[in-house]
């Protein structure tokens, strides 16, 4: 069982009490949170810590999937799914210092209640915890069984605790669901969705935003018509989805016999504690790929299982490559990145001014050059008088 109950809709008794008190009570249950988070929640404000007491990046978390599926016998139980989700976990609260976490995995709802839960989640305690969505990150990561439906195989589910042998499609979570959750409530965010899980690459369809990405396109063609500086200078996006997929669409993800992790998920945090040589401080989701299927080759050779990135809405930018959100841990002071020209960075508006200031100063100091400069009969006098 995970240290996090979810039963934060139901009462003592199993049943749900009325709605909206249903949120009400679920928002300030001591079980929504395990003993760590407990301290650090922020009910209506009161217990939020101060700065000084938590180090923290803007990131919330929610972790989804299960390793046990009591109703369905074929899925059965796998202990790596629950390492794997443990040692995640783990990462996000150690190393990115994350406190903001919702653990749904193993959670025995059915997905509507899931839904709702991630819903008030990113209403209440990711906007108390951050207040402006703007620029905060939101990890959504899944570990367990996918599938296409037998109806239409372009609608993808994920396996929950909760599903069963007879009616998978009915009580599975559908990720298109998952996906309008996150576009609605979460549209100002920077959203990193991971999925460990077979066909997995069947999720890009259902996250992209096709109109903001064709106005990007044209955004993108437009500045590089552009030469100057400011166009070739990288900005940090403020919003958009990376989709990173344990398998491509038509490929099962694996988990090797005896491991203690998944195949995905076991690189993945193989690529997280290694890092990456001769690189920047921080590591985009670009970086953390290409460190994953390095160590994916080195280790399966023809059994590895290619994972797949994709950006499938940059509206604010490519957060993928542009976000620099992991601490690599084989960065050293002067290094120097060999992988990239540029290291992206966000400018503040006290950038922007003292930027504004220096363009000033440069044109004052032009004019006043043309100003004062000799004309050429005069330099022409000077010379001959040199000579």
């Amino acid at each position: 069982m995970p240290e996090v109950s979810h039963n934060g809709l139901f009462d003592a008794m199993g049943t749900v009490p009325p709605y909206p008190e249903a949120l009400s009570a679920w928002r300030d249950r001591p079980m929504f949170y395990s003993p760590a988070e407990w301290d650090l929640r922020p009910s209506a404000g009161k217990d939020k810590p101060p700065p000084s007491a938590v180090v923290e990046t803007p990131t919330a978390a929610i972790l989804l999937g299960a390793s046990a599926y009591p109703q369905h016998k074929e899925f059965g139980e796998t202990k790596s799914f629950l390492n794997s989700k443990e040692a995640i976990k783990l990462y996000l609260r150690d190393t990115l210092k994350v406190s903001c976490i919702l653990d749904l995995f193993n959670a025995p709802e059915p997905a509507s209640v899931l839904l709702t839960q991630m819903s008030a989640f990113l209403k209440m305690d990711v906007h108390a915890r951050f207040g402006s969505l703007a620029s905060v990150n939101l990890i959504v990561y899944y570990i367990g069984h996918g599938y296409p439906a037998s109806s239409d195989p372009t609608d993808y589910y994920l396996a929950l605790s909760s599903t069963t042998d007879d009616h998978p499609e009915f009580t599975s979570l559908e990720f298109r669901l998952l996906a309008r959750l996150l576009r609605t409530e979460a549209s100002e965010m920077r959203k990193f969705v991971i999925l460990d899980s077979c066909f997995a690459g069947m999720a890009f369809i259902h996250m992209g935003n096709s109109r903001a990405n064709a106005q990007k396109a044209l955004s993108d063609r437009t500045k590089a018509l552009l030469t100057t500086r400011e166009v070739q200078v990288k900005s940090v996006p403020t919003k958009g989805t990376a989709l990173y997929c344990a398998a491509d669409r038509d490929v099962e993800a694996l988990v090797p016999r005896e491991d203690q992790y998944t195949m995905f998920s076991g690189a993945l945090l193989h690529a997280l504690k290694a890092g990456r040589p001769r690189a920047r401080q921080y590591m985009s989701m670009a970086d953390i790929h290409e460190v994953v299927w390095e160590h994916l080759e080195q280790r399966f050779r023809k059994e590895a299982v290619r994972p797949a990135l994709h950006a499938p809405d940059q509206s604010g930018g490519d957060i993928a490559r542009n976000v620099l959100l992991f601490p690599n841990p084989q960065w050293r002071e002067g290094t120097v990145d060999e992988f990239t020209d540029e290291i992206p960075v966000q400018r503040t508006a006290g950038d922007k001014s003292a930027l504004a200031i220096a363009i000033a100063a440069v044109a004052v100091f032009l004019q006043l050059s043309r100003v004062l400069a000799p004309t050429e009969t005069e330099m022409s006098k000077d010379c001959d008088t040199a000579c």
